[in-house]
Order: C-alpha cells, then sequence, then structure tokens
C-alpha cells in the first residue's frame, strides 16, 4: 500500500504485484481519490455509464457504516466524476464493462483507507459476470512475487446479497510479514454489484470488512424500487429540449407556462411516484426554450448536479472557467450550448444549461 499526499488529506495508492501504482488524476484544489487503486493495469476513465437516463440517486448511502468526515477522517463522493476501479493482480485488471450507472467514494483515516464503487448493469447476468470475474481475478492469482515483497491471497465465500466475496491480502517483504493488509469485498445484488477495498495497518479482520458494508448491501435491495431519471443535457431534461417551440412546449404534461413575452418562465413537473420538480426555463419569443434549469435531483452526462463540490466540477470540466462561485463551460460535443454552475459553501446550488444564442438568461 503506498499513501500519497493530496493536500490535508491522504489518498490511498494499492499497489499490487510490487509494481509502482497506475497514473494518478489530475491535481485539484481539494482532496480526491486516486484513478485506479490497483496493480499494474493501466487507468481507464469513463466519464459517463451508457444511455440516457441513469438509476442511482446521488444521495445513495455508499459511505454506511463508516463514521462521517471531520478531524481526521475525510470523505470524497458518492461521485459519477471519479473513474472507476480497476481491481489488479498478477499483472491483470478486472476491467468494468459495459454498464447504466456508476457511483464511486472515497473515506481516509489515519493508517487506514478505503473505496466503494457501486455499479449498476442492465441485466442480472451481466451484473454477474462483472463480480465473476473480479473475484476470479484474485482467485486465479493466490500467490504473487517480485524482487522486494511477496503477496498471498485468500478467497473466500461471503453471506451478503445475492453472492459475495472477501479477498484478503497480505504481504511479506524479505521473508518477514509486513504490516497492513489489503481487502477487496464484491457483493451483487440484483444487477447492482458493490465493489469495496479496504487497506489499513492492522491484522485482517474479514469479519469486521463484511460488517462495514453490511448497511450498504441492504440499501441496495431498494434500488430496483426507484424510477430512472434522465440526464440534464446534453440536449435537455427527460422531454424538454433546448429549442423546443411553444407549441411543443405546452403539448407536454404538467407544464406551467404563462403568456408568452419576449422572455417567458415556465416549470414542467416530472411524474414518476407522483409529481415532483423537474425542469423550469426560460422560452424566448422566436427562439424557443434557451436556457433550462434543473430542479429534479439528477446530473449532467459528466456526474454534476446540486451539491457537488467545486473540485469535481473542475475535474468533470477542465475547461471550465470561473472562480469558486460560478462556473461555466461549453457542453462536451455541443458547443452552441454552455452549462453554467452557480457554487456556494454547500458545493452546487443551480445547474443551468443555456444556449449561445439567447437574449434572457445574462
Amino acid at each position: 500500500m503506498k499513501l500519497v499526499p493530496w493536500g490535508a488529506a491522504v489518498v490511498v495508492l494499492l499497489a499490487g504485484c510490487g509494481s509502482a501504482p497506475t497514473t494518478a488524476p489530475r491535481p485539484t484544489p481539494s482532496p480526491t481519490p486516486s484513478a485506479t487503486p490497483v496493480g499494474s493495469a493501466p487507468a481507464t476513465r469513463t466519464t459517463a455509464p451508457t444511455g440516457t437516463a441513469h438509476r442511482l440517486p446521488e444521495t445513495f448511502p455508499l459511505l454506511a457504516g463508516l463514521p462521517p468526515a471531520g478531524g481526521e477522517v475525510s470523505t470524497v463522493g458518492p461521485s459519477r466524476v471519479l473513474p472507476p476501479l480497476v481491481p489488479g493482480a498478477c499483472d491483470r485488471g478486472a476491467r468494468l464493462p459495459v454498464h447504466v450507472d456508476l457511483l464511486r467514494a472515497a473515506w481516509s483515516a489515519p493508517e487506514d483507507q478505503r473505496e466503494r464503487q457501486l455499479v449498476t448493469f442492465a441485466t442480472e447476468p451481466a451484473a454477474a459476470a462483472y463480480a465473476d470475474a473480479v473475484v476470479d481475478l484474485f482467485r486465479d492469482c493466490p500467490r504473487e512475487h517480485t524482487p522486494d515483497e511477496d503477496t498471498a491471497t485468500d478467497v473466500r465465500a461471503a453471506r451478503l446479497g445475492d453472492s459475495a466475496a472477501v479477498v484478503t491480502r497480505t504481504y511479506r517483504t524479505q521473508g518477514a510479514p509486513r504490516p497492513g493488509h489489503t481487502t477487496w469485498v464484491v457483493v451483487r445484488v440484483g444487477r447492482h454489484v458493490l465493489v469495496a477495498v479496504t487497506a489499513d495497518e492492522g491484522d485482517p479482520d474479514a469479519a469486521a470488512d463484511q460488517a462495514a458494508v453490511a448497511e450498504v448491501t441492504r440499501s441496495m435491495g431498494v434500488l430496483d424500487n426507484t424510477a430512472d431519471r434522465p440526464w440534464f443535457g446534453p440536449q435537455g431534461y427527460g422531454d424538454v429540449r433546448l429549442g423546443m417551440t411553444e407549441d411543443e412546449l405546452r403539448a407536454l404534461p404538467h407544464v406551467g407556462l404563462a403568456a408568452v413575452r419576449p422572455c417567458t418562465p415556465f416549470s414542467v413537473e416530472t411524474a414518476g411516484a407522483g409529481l415532483e420538480p423537474g425542469v423550469g426555463g426560460i422560452l424566448e419569443r422566436d427562439r424557443g426554450v434557451t436556457s433550462l434549469s434543473l430542479a429534479a435531483p439528477s446530473s449532467t452526462p459528466e456526474g454534476i448536479g446540486h451539491g457537488s463540490p467545486y473540485a469535481l466540477v473542475r475535474l468533470a470540466y477542465p475547461e471550465a472557467v470561473g472562480d469558486r462561485d460560478l462556473l461555466t463551460v461549453d457542453v462536451p460535443g455541443h458547443p452552441d450550448r454552455y452549462y453554467r454552475f452557480e457554487l456556494g459553501p454547500d458545493g452546487v446550488g443551480s445547474v443551468l444549461l443555456v444556449a449561445h444564442d439567447q437574449h434572457c438568461a445574462g
């Protein structure tokens, strides 16, 4: 385990096979976990899951069961911005295949580093195949040897979710036990797979590592009871799109729109488990819908929504211009529109999708 200082916190890079850690993420103003805390498998990064809607709520308790941030404890996420974990052993990596949605979070305390990743797949067989691939990666690598270190791997079944396994890796240097261990817990519940990794300086305790993720596993059981939410952007939000005419907008259900003026505000509620705020915006005479403001608990395809901290906005959109109060950036692949993020002490407080050719949004 290699600990790399990062601002006021410590970021963990879990290195197997005695190899150097993979490439760290670009610097940001606040702590960010490593890109891929694994062995020698090269780093990969996905900017957004597949599909046009997401399943996992931004408020999912991915760090449940761990002490909250404060004092010597720091956390990052849950977030869609962070690159995926890629478990590695014996010069191989269990790469993340096509998926529907992903959240990742990190927790750090002195001599105790933890990261968790939750992935949703389109089908249960796809989820099972990924979970099996991660476990088989370690099962096929019971021992590793390098000139500096020997690694022993123990894989055992666990009683969590629909299927689960606990992987414990211990180390020896010049024939003598080295303090510390790494534990991976892999749990599948239906179409969802949790991968949790712990690296600390104490003795292995598989029962404690299972107990630490038990609360998260229980929460995974209700994910399929939630409705899919559309991304905010690049076209709009659900059926509401930039450029819509007044007639197209009025044809949508649950629209609040007054008599059209040069700049007319409107709102559209979302029908899911009852009506809830969805999106608002401006209808501009002769131009149609020229700006949208996100009201629902959603995010951009790059993973930024209400509550996202400044550092993660910068990580998702390195080309953004502005300061800690206001950032703007052209929508990736759509130079005729831009995102506007207004930030406060609690992160992003307002997300707007705005056409460059407009005269109402300022």
